[in-house]
């Protein structure tokens, strides 16, 4: 891992982010990515990806392909777990 940040902070039930504050976070690192992973909490305790989240994901995941970074995995997580969206097949 070469770096962890906070993008953005949000409410107990919604957050705004886009792809390209996403991508311009990994690409103004002063050590170069490859790759990245996507991380962010459900404080109602549910792990399950929402359709918000399935399609942030997939929005992210092609920007990021057209200036060649590879999203590995989006995960959800809760207090008592989480859920890889790569696992789940949903990239």
């Amino acid at each position: 891992m070469i770096d962890v940040g906070v993008l953005t902070t949000g409410t107990d039930a919604v957050t705004l982010v886009e792809s390209r504050q996403i991508l311009r976070w990994v690409l103004t690192r002063r050590r170069p990515a490859h790759a990245f992973v996507l991380a962010h909490n459900h404080p109602s305790g549910d792990p399950t990806p929402s359709h918000e989240d399935l399609l942030c994901t997939r929005a992210v995941r092609d920007a990021g392909r057209v200036v060649g970074l590879i999203l590995l995995d989006h995960v959800v997580v809760t207090d008592d777990g989480f859920t890889s969206i790569a696992a789940q097949g949903g990239l």
